[in-house]
């Protein structure tokens, strides 16, 4: 049996490794090995404690589901159990020899002895009934389960999963995106929810709501959003690494400084958006949707394709062009003072001359004169 300094920090473990001692424990005391049996108790007990108090224990996990109540409530019964049948034996080991005393004197010793025996074998089934059960729990827990992380009423705990709080923070990566590849957020609402630092990466998002959430510092790479909602959210410094966004409505949404190289946005709208000082390469796509009134303010938007997207009245102040694409773009009324547009491609005359301040933009190709 190991001992419990040589578990492994990990609630499965943990638990089986104090079910494993409750079996040997039951077999030392049939035996009436009680010394052998006071210590499985003992292992029992302290590993309980720890199991309750540790920094991998069951304080870690999401307090709202009923599973975690419920394995809560099976340690302490387990300790509960163990004291009692730990203080069974101190009374049997103290129970007197049988040896020159009289018949009557012999009777209830051995009373007194079956006595502690039935409580010792009593409280160590109890230890085991409880302890099976605990197994069960931890074996398939809620608080890894995609359909579980799914259901709207548990929104608390995916928060904490996404955040890698509690009991979240240990899981290994592989884990995690098995998880995250099964969770539905189909139609999820996360309205006005604080999702700071959240994890998203490799999720498929839905019709999914973000109206009004505080998404600074999110994950989103390998995300998949199609026809969900970022209206007015705030997503500076999230991530967007391979992700693509679908029909996604980010109207109104602060991007300030946000790297958005690896984004691909297709349709959607970014209308009245903050993407000041945006960072993005020729690996970020923002096409055939609707982005009037953007702020792109000293942006760095080099070889981003922007191929068919409306930015009429956009502020490119200071904004770096260079080398992307405008093709089919409208850009009428786009303030382009100091907008470096050197091989910037497929802006025509026409366009150009629908925008604001043309005549003040930097590296303006001549053709374009």
């Amino acid at each position: 049996m190991p001992s419990s300094e040589k578990v492994e920090e990990t609630i499965e473990s943990q638990v089986q490794a104090m079910l494993a001692w409750a079996i040997t424990s039951k077999n030392k005391a049939d035996s009436n090995d009680y010394a052998k049996a006071e210590e499985q108790l003992q292992n029992i007990n302290r590993q309980g404690r720890k199991l309750e108090w540790g920094i991998r224990g069951l304080r870690t996990l999401p307090p709202r589901l009923d599973r975690v109540y419920e394995l809560k409530t099976k340690i302490a019964q387990a300790r509960a159990a163990s004291q009692v049948a730990l203080s069974n034996i101190k009374k049997i080991q103290k129970v007197p020899s049988q040896e020159g005393k009289d018949q009557n004197k012999i009777l209830a010793l051995k009373k007194s002895r079956s006595g502690y025996q039935k409580e010792i074998g009593k409280n160590i089934s109890i230890i085991i009934e409880v302890l099976k059960k605990a197994d069960d729990i931890v074996s398939f827990p809620d608080w890894l389960s995609p359909e579980v992380l799914s259901n709207p009423q548990n929104k608390s705990t995916l928060i904490l999963f996404l955040k890698k709080h509690k009991c979240y923070r240990f899981l290994p990566f592989e884990t995690r995106a098995k998880i995250m590849q099964r969770i539905n957020f189909f139609k999820y609402v996360f309205h006005g929810e604080d999702l700071r630092g959240a994890d998203f990466s490799f999720a498929s998002l839905v019709q999914t709501s973000f109206t009004n959430a505080d998404c600074r510092e999110v994950d989103f790479s390998n995300v998949i959003c199609s026809d969900s909602s970022f209206d007015n959210a705030d997503l500076r410094n999230a991530l967007f690494h391979h992700t693509t966004f679908k029909e996604v409505i980010c109207a109104v949404a602060n991007l300030e400084e946000t790297d958005l190289r690896g984004l691909t946005f297709l349709g959607g709208s970014l209308s009245s958006a903050n993407c000041k000082k945006i960072r993005a390469n020729t690996s970020t796509t923002i096409t055939q949707g609707y982005a009037a009134g953007t702020n792109f303010q000293q942006a760095d938007l080099t070889g981003v394709d922007f191929s068919n997207e409306d930015l009429h009245d956009s502020n490119f102040t200071g904004a770096k062009l260079v080398d992307a694409t405008l093709s089919g773009a409208i850009i009428k009324g786009a303030n382009l003072t100091k907008a470096d547009l050197k091989n910037v491609n497929g802006l025509t005359k026409e366009q150009f001359y629908s925008a604001k301040n043309r005549q003040k933009a930097l590296n303006i190709p001549p053709r374009l004169l």
